[in-house]
């Protein structure tokens, strides 16, 4: 096995459960759902390039990136609103949906502009 299927399960994706190739690289993508592979990360950083390669998964999958990105947004929002009083976290969620998006390389549409 190669050193990153080492650091999986199985040597298998742990969001789609494909295998990972024994040429796999760290940085990787699967080639099937896009999880990006990392060597002997921490639970919380692997925790966040799973979020944001899912951002782009959701975004790039779809034949309208300027509207999905704009869905995934919205999405990103609702999530992160439920976790408290909509009134005080809503410049907070709309900030941190914001930076979420921008860290996955898209850009909102203030940006844009």
């Amino acid at each position: 096995m190669s050193k990153i299927k080492d650091n999986y399960d199985n040597g298998d994706c742990p969001d789609c459960g494909e295998i990972i190739p024994d040429d796999m690289i760290t940085g990787g993508e699967c080639k099937n759902c896009g999880h990006v592979f990392q060597d002997e990360m921490t639970p919380i950083e692997d925790s966040i390039a799973d979020l944001i390669a899912q951002i782009k998964f959701k975004v790039t999958t779809r034949n309208m990136p300027k509207t999905d990105t704009c869905n995934v947004f919205n999405e990103l929002l609702a999530a992160l609103k439920s976790e408290g009083d909509c009134d005080l976290l809503h410049d907070k969620a709309c900030q941190t949906a914001e930076l979420l998006l921008n860290l996955a390389g898209f850009k909102t549409e203030e940006e844009e502009e």
